[in-house]
Order: structure tokens, then C-alpha cells, then sequence
């Protein structure tokens, strides 16, 4: 009994083994995929105009037309 026990054991850490490899493995390969995209972009855009030209037509359409050619 005590001879199954140890070839079990024996079994389930060569498993162990063998799937911790695996993981190292791949973990290595998709670090090197990450590494090999670059870096990332960044894009900065003025959104001053746009925010203008929507607050006066906002205004326009809440407005009277009194109130709008003071504007």
C-alpha cells in the first residue's frame, strides 16, 4: 500500500511539474507579444470651439431673439 501511495505521490508532482512549466511558458511567450507592441498613442484634441459653438446653440434655441443679439 505504502509503495502505491509513494508512485501516486510521485505521479502528482511530476503533473505539477509539468504544468507549472506550461505556465511559465506561456506567460514568458505573452510578455514577450506585449513588449513587442509598443507603447501606446495619445491623442490631444482642443475641444474649446466645439464646446462654444454647442453652448451657443443651446442658447439660441432657449433665447428670445432680444436676448440673443445682446450675445
Amino acid at each position: 500500500m505504502f509503495e502505491f501511495a509513494s508512485e501516486y505521490l510521485f505521479f502528482l508532482l511530476k503533473i505539477i511539474t509539468v504544468v507549472i512549466a506550461l505556465v511559465y511558458i506561456f506567460s514568458v511567450l505573452s510578455s514577450a507579444k506585449v513588449k513587442k507592441q509598443g507603447k501606446g498613442h495619445l491623442s490631444v484634441k482642443n475641444l474649446s470651439k466645439s464646446f462654444k459653438s454647442m453652448g451657443l446653440q443651446i442658447n439660441k434655441s432657449h433665447l428670445s431673439e432680444k436676448n440673443l443679439r445682446s450675445c
